[in-house]
């Protein structure tokens, strides 16, 4: 069996070009890996930057809680302090103006 020089030609080609389909399939599967394990890692530390987020946040909400149970307090001592002004006061006039029509000189 002999093979024609064209035909010997044409198998190196498609030899080359099958070799350069391969060469060229493992280069791109070499840069999905690497974009694939950057994706992951990227991935990993965004889940963790979450989990510190929400950590931070719900340190915030009880804070923030604490902070209006404060205020509410503070608020409503300062309400009974200004009641308790206004009954000092009105039974001080109460007074008074019982003392001046008893005493009416005085």
């Amino acid at each position: 069996m002999t093979i024609h020089r064209d035909t010997f030609i044409m198998l190196i080609v498609f030899l080359i070009y099958v070799g350069g389909d391969i060469y060229t399939a493992r280069i791109a599967h070499q840069k999905l890996d690497k974009l694939i394990k950057d994706n992951e890692e990227w991935t990993a530390a965004a889940y963790f930057k979450n989990a510190r987020a929400e950590v931070r946040i719900d340190s915030l909400k009880v804070e923030t809680e604490a902070l209006a149970k404060t205020v509410i307090y503070l608020d409503s001592c300062q309400q009974a302090k200004t009641i308790k002004q206004d009954k000092a006061e009105r039974r001080g006039k109460f007074v008074g103006g019982l003392l001046k029509a008893l005493f009416p000189g005085l």
